[in-house]
């Protein structure tokens, strides 16, 4: 019974002394929107054999409290994720937790504007996070890959930054 005490004392005192630092840091719109436009680009010059860069969730596509994400929108499947669970579901299944849209399909569908084409859109949709109860507002940055049927994506959780405010980012 001593030696558990004393195992939980350290691990108690260990959790206090690193203190904020151990928090995850979040990843602000500007990294995502920068980190979406090198994955497209990356995409565009490998194709397909690009793809591996996505799933690995220690690599440079995932940071902080973020990462990239492809979607296939001609087959309406995510092609490349960090969680290998996500990777060849269909877009249709991926519902905003308050609204219901469906979000990927909706991105593929607008990255088919000229404009969504040159610029990217943010989208705002509610998603489980963990840690909270109920589903949280999310901020995502899409990008149509060029000469391609890939979508880049990715997402930060945001309560006060504006779709408005991150738009103007990307004009």
């Amino acid at each position: 019974m001593k030696k558990v005490f004393t195992i939980v004392l350290v691990c108690l005192m260990l959790f206090c002394l690193a203190g904020p630092a151990a928090a995850q840091e979040s990843a602000t719109p500007q990294e995502v929107y920068d980190m979406v436009l090198k994955a497209a680009y990356l995409l565009e010059q490998l194709g397909e054999d690009g793809l591996p860069a996505f799933n690995d969730p220690q690599g440079e596509f995932a940071w902080k409290d973020s990462y990239v994400f492809v979607t296939d929108c001609s087959q309406g499947i995510v092609a490349a994720h960090p969680n290998p669970q996500a990777i060849g579901l269909t877009t249709d299944i991926t519902r905003c937790k308050k609204t219901g849209a469906l979000i990927l399909q909706d991105a593929c569908e607008l990255a088919a504007a000229n404009k969504v084409k040159t610029h990217g859109v943010w989208r705002e949709y509610w998603w489980d996070r963990a840690g909270f109860d109920e589903p949280q507002r999310k901020l995502s940055f899409f990008i149509p890959v060029p000469n391609s049927t890939y979508q880049v994506g990715s997402g930060i959780y945001n309560d006060k930054t504006t779709l408005e405010e991150l738009n103007s980012m990307t004009r």
